[in-house]
């Protein structure tokens, strides 16, 4: 062993050394963490969905074209992680949320109502 050097029994060593596991989360806490990633991710969408339809004629399906053109937008964005928003949307509570922006995003369309569901639901 070289001079100067003590010997630290490897026992406390390694028990220092262990890895930190995060404290555990309480529910509420959970609930307000997916709460602000739903509220943040949504606002994105709706950022990009108006951006879209800022640059689309005014002709039917207008906002049924911006939303698909977002929406694919998003996915394709290699920063953003599409499998959190998809995870959110399997909660009712998101889910509930998420119609009722694409139902409003939509809405000012003058288009076939069954066709305009069809392409949401792609």
């Amino acid at each position: 062993m070289p001079p100067g050097v003590a010997r630290v029994p490897l026992e406390p060593a390694a028990w220092a050394a262990r890895p930190v596991r995060p404290a555990p989360v309480s529910a509420p806490q959970r609930q307000a963490r997916l709460d602000s990633l739903f509220v943040r991710a949504l606002g994105s969408m709706r950022a990009q969905w108006l951006q879209a339809l800022a640059t689309e004629p005014p002709v039917p399906a207008r906002h049924l074209r911006a939303y698909v053109r977002s929406v694919c937008d998003q996915a394709l964005q290699p920063r953003t992680r599409p499998s959190s928003l998809l995870q959110l949307l399997v909660r009712p509570q998101y889910q509930a949320i998420w119609c009722d922006f694409v139902a409003e995003a939509c809405a000012g369309d003058s288009v076939d109502h069954d066709l305009s569901m069809q392409c949401r639901a792609a």
